[in-house]
């Protein structure tokens, strides 16, 4: 046997909502048929073996109070947005005005459907739920508190200030000069290290300073390899030179600095091969600072004057011409090779 439940749904404002209890419905067991009437806020479920409380039930389940649908049989146009006070309904639907013939409503002030969203007035407010936007309810769900938190317990926790700025200056330059007067007489900036361009495309152009100088570069400046980190060069023994003119550029910067190169002997009174004389070692500075920066060389320009046939030269017709030639390079191989063999014959 048929039969339909009636349910009054308010605050059902938007598409969203209707759609979700259609879907919530439907998945009921005897549920055939879901109305939704926007207007009134009435939701109508139509099967068979129909439970009133299981109906309820459900569309509690999906976020929204329900009842049972209040009014009497054909005074459902006075359902609206506005939901009005308990001793309205309970004096004009009782059943002591039944027997009037007007249907027992006298003089009722009925408010229209829109009077909650056009009594806000505002424009922003009034358009956030309406039928063009389904959404509304998933941005305003449930009756949370409105976020203002102001986090002022403890705050100098989570807050980094700067107010210790020149005593961490002061502190960084007594580091500096104690490692220099620790590290004497050796160059502040530590070893020497190669000149290396950048990886991918996109730095390849960029010189920067690499980790060490390669086997290959130091057998080249006559370094021997183990020489080397003792007098203030960075070895690598992975990296590998892949230009020539990397090469040649890294090894001219380890001649140019064995060249000014000045070694202290370990101790004073026994000198070894390879050890400054006494009055390099009298005129001798510790190097503050890089000591050999790198700068990247811009190219030089040439000008050149202008001729008439570069200004009548067609730089995209060139690039077409190519483009097409590089195109039909294989069928015209291909015809002049059987051209070949069909004179042969």
């Amino acid at each position: 046997m048929s039969m339909s439940v009636e349910i009054r749904v308010p605050n059902l404002d938007c598409e969203g909502c209707a759609s979700k209890l259609k879907k919530t419905l439907l998945k009921l067991k005897g549920v055939e048929e879901v109305e939704v009437e926007m207007e009134t806020q009435k939701v109508t479920a139509r099967g068979y073996r129909l439970e009133e409380k299981k109906v309820l039930k459900a569309v509690r389940r999906a976020g929204k109070a329900a009842e049972l649908w209040p009014y009497r049989l054909g005074n459902s146009h006075f359902a609206s947005f506005y939901k009005y006070p308990s001793y309205v309904t309970n004096h004009y639907y009782s059943d002591a005005h039944r027997t009037d013939p007007t249907g027992g409503v006298h003089t009722f002030f009925h408010t229209p459907a829109v009077y909650s969203v056009a009594v806000a007035g505002d424009e922003i407010a009034a358009s956030m739920f309406s039928d063009d936007n389904p959404h509304a309810c998933e941005e305003m769900k449930h009756n949370n508190v409105i976020p203002n938190g102001h986090f002022k317990k403890k705050w100098e926790h989570y807050v980094k200030t700067s107010f210790n700025q020149p005593a961490m200056k002061t502190r960084r330059r007594i580091v500096r000069q104690n490692k220099a007067v620790r590290i004497f007489p050796r160059p502040t900036a530590g070893p020497l290290r190669p000149v290396v361009h950048g990886q991918t495309l996109k730095y390849n152009m960029k010189v920067r300073a690499g980790k060490g100088f390669t086997l290959e570069e130091l057998k080249a400046a006559g370094i021997p390899k183990k020489l080397a980190p003792t007098i203030g060069i960075s070895v690598d023994h992975h990296r590998k030179n892949r230009s020539l003119e990397g090469l040649q550029s890294n090894v001219q910067r380890l001649k140019t600095y064995k060249a000014k190169l000045v070694i202290f002997p370990r101790r004073a009174r026994t000198v070894k091969a390879g050890d400054a004389a006494p009055q390099e070692l009298a005129n001798a500075t510790q190097v503050q600072g890089d000591h050999m920066p790198i700068f990247r060389e811009m190219p030089t320009m040439e000008l050149v004057k202008l001729t008439s046939d570069m200004k009548s030269f067609n730089a995209y017709n060139k690039i077409c011409l190519e483009h097409m030639n590089q195109r039909h390079a294989g069928a015209r191989a291909k015809r002049t090779a059987q051209a070949e063999r069909e004179e042969k014959k």
